[in-house]
């Protein structure tokens, strides 16, 4: 199970505005920060986390994407279950606190983060509504026969 991490308290979804970081070191990374609404975040074994990576030498730096292990020292996991009908989410409050993260785990690139939050949003919002839209389509097309339903 994994979780997807993007939105923080301050600045929502919108991974332009991201104030979690990434500080690269030696050995890779250094992760600080704060992500909210993570769905799955208290059962998921692996996290991908969006993180803001400077700009170094030789480095654009930018938005990056990583896969981090959930059970990392430095995590801390906050259950937030508060959904009115739907006990079945289980949404969490992340906290990275020198986080240490290898290089491997970058997803892409450095600064190519930006690209997988905005696909995964699209992605989501739209799949969703397609598949709710979906089973009306084939009812419709069950009862009336094959036709563009729209």
């Amino acid at each position: 199970m994994s979780a997807f991490l993007l939105t923080e308290p301050e600045v929502g979804s919108d991974p332009a505005r991201l104030a979690t970081s990434m500080t690269p070191d030696d050995e890779g990374f250094v992760l600080f920060g704060i992500k909210l609404w993570a769905t799955n975040g208290t059962i998921a074994g692996l996290f991908v986390v969006m993180a803001r990576v400077p700009a170094t030498e030789g480095n654009r730096g930018g938005i990056t994407a990583f896969v981090v292990e959930a059970d990392s020292p430095g995590i801390t996991v906050e259950a937030r279950n508060s959904f009115l009908g739907r006990r079945g989410i289980e949404n969490a409050l992340i906290r990275f606190d020198r986080v240490r993260v290898s290089a491997e785990n970058v997803l892409m690139g450095v600064g190519r983060g930006l690209k997988i939050a905005l696909a995964t949003l699209n992605t989501g919002r739209l799949l969703l509504p397609a598949i709710c839209g979906g089973k009306r389509g084939v009812q419709v097309v069950l009862e009336r026969g094959p036709r563009l339903v729209g």
